[in-house]
């Protein structure tokens, strides 16, 4: 809850430098109306913007990373017959050379807030999905480790990505920072949808009556996740459990270790051996720190 008040906080505060002075879970409403904030006109536009902001992730990730992923990464727009019902989502590369590939469902261009896309292209490509993805694909390890998908992990190496954007300073402009603590938002309110569903006995409508009033999402997008977290008992939930783990993790090896603390092989520590349940990453985390240690 500190956290979350935390960032609730401090988006409240980017949100003010735009001129905004409501609630935090209408600020997302309040970003929609202003036409300036979803300048695009076709899903290419789109593209092409995310492209941009992959060219500036690029050259930065050597101070974050020491292995990067050999794969090839792509972005494209999700196939029209399927994009009015899917998020936004992430393709694996394969062994035969195909890319792995960020998909952006574009149904109304202009509907595509820009300010939210660069935390969106960090989870989903670089350092997101397609580094965790790429480097378990490289490893020499029986095939059912380099292709297994564990959702805490996946999920939370993604958000955790969303937070190295700071570093990446993909958020140094109000309305990208204010775009990065709405996805927060919803991930927070995604926790109460999802157990909600599956624990609390809510329909669907009150999923999605909660998406819209306390995120500020919009009708169609509430519906879009609700579906998701119906399906998908606990998905919205791994989320947040393996981000917060990751970030005391760090916090412990940079208490535990001061000054010798190497971020680069942090990270390649964490995705070193590829997916695995938190019951094994936390565990072989800590041994990582104190071997660092000695």
């Amino acid at each position: 809850m500190v956290r979350i008040s935390r960032k609730a906080s401090a988006s409240g505060a980017a949100a003010q430098k735009l001129g905004f002075n409501g609630k935090v879970s209408e600020a997302r409403a309040w970003l929609r109306e202003k036409p300036e904030n979803h300048p695009f006109t076709s899903g290419e536009e789109v593209i092409a913007h995310l492209n941009r902001i992959h060219a500036r992730i690029v050259p930065q990730l050597p101070t974050l990373f020491g292995r990067m992923p050999k794969a090839r990464f792509a972005i494209r727009l999700t196939d029209p017959e399927i994009a009015a019902t899917t998020p936004a989502r992430y393709l694996s590369p394969n062994d035969s050379g195909r890319p792995g590939i960020f998909q952006m469902p574009v149904t109304d261009p202009r509907q595509v807030l820009s300010g939210e896309l660069a935390a969106l292209l960090a989870h989903e490509g670089m350092p997101g999905h397609h580094f965790d993805t790429g480097i378990k694909l490289e490893n020499k390890v029986p095939e059912f480790r380099r292709r297994m998908w564990v959702n805490a992990f996946g999920e939370g190496w993604g958000l955790y990505a969303e937070s190295l954007g700071h570093e990446l300073g993909l958020y140094d402009e109000p309305l990208d920072l204010v775009g990065r603590y709405s996805l927060e938002l919803l991930r927070a309110c995604r926790l109460v949808a999802d157990t909600g569903l599956h624990a609390k006995s809510w329909t669907r409508a009150q999923a999605i009556q909660y998406l819209v009033e306390e995120c500020g999402q919009p009708e169609g997008g509430a519906t879009v996740e609700v579906l998701r977290y119906m399906a998908w008992p606990g998905q919205a939930l791994g989320y947040k459990i393996d981000e917060l783990t990751l970030l005391e993790l760090r916090a412990k090896a940079t208490q535990r270790l001061g000054p010798r603390f190497d971020l680069r092989a942090f990270h390649d520590a964490v995705l070193a051996e590829g997916r695995m349940p938190l019951s094994m990453l936390r565990p072989r985390m800590e041994a990582w720190i104190e071997a660092q240690a000695k």
